[in-house]
């Protein structure tokens, strides 16, 4: 089915059940990315492995009366089979930009704080490299 069910918003701060499926498989749900307390998200980010595989995203929520929140979603095999849950990946982690840096290794390397900065510097920086981790600077070490 195109539409998933969708998971509870502490669920990424569970303990992982199941199996974290990355590379994203071509025949996987399509996400559709709504949270039940925050809604349709404002933007979404694609993650891709070094080769360009689809790892999952990061969307960005605009809850009224609240500041910005960030939610990873990521491809999930448990006993309900495949499903898109508001989970990190395991570590490590992998970086928004990876596949850009692969591409072009020899390339200078901005690292910055967030996706929508990591966009928004690769237009600056064209001849750059610009990446980010998901979770923010104090997530970097994951």
């Amino acid at each position: 089915p195109d539409e998933i069910v969708q998971t509870a918003p502490d669920d990424r701060l569970e303990p992982a059940k199941g199996e974290c499926i990355t590379p994203v498989p071509d025949d996987a749900p399509v996400p559709t990315f709504r949270h039940p307390e925050f809604g349709a998200p404002s933007d979404t980010w694609p993650y891709h492995s070094h080769a360009g595989d689809l790892l999952g995203y990061v969307a960005r929520y605009n809850p009224p009366g609240t500041r910005k929140q960030f939610v990873p979603w990521t491809l999930w095999r448990d006993s309900e089979g495949l499903r898109w849950r508001m989970k990190n990946w395991p570590h490590p982690r992998p970086l928004y930009g990876l596949d850009r840096l692969t591409a072009s290794p020899a390339a200078s390397v901005v690292v910055v704080e967030g996706e929508k900065c990591a966009d928004a510097a690769g237009a600056v920086f064209p001849t750059s490299v610009v990446v980010t981790s998901p979770g923010g600077s104090q997530a970097a070490h994951k």
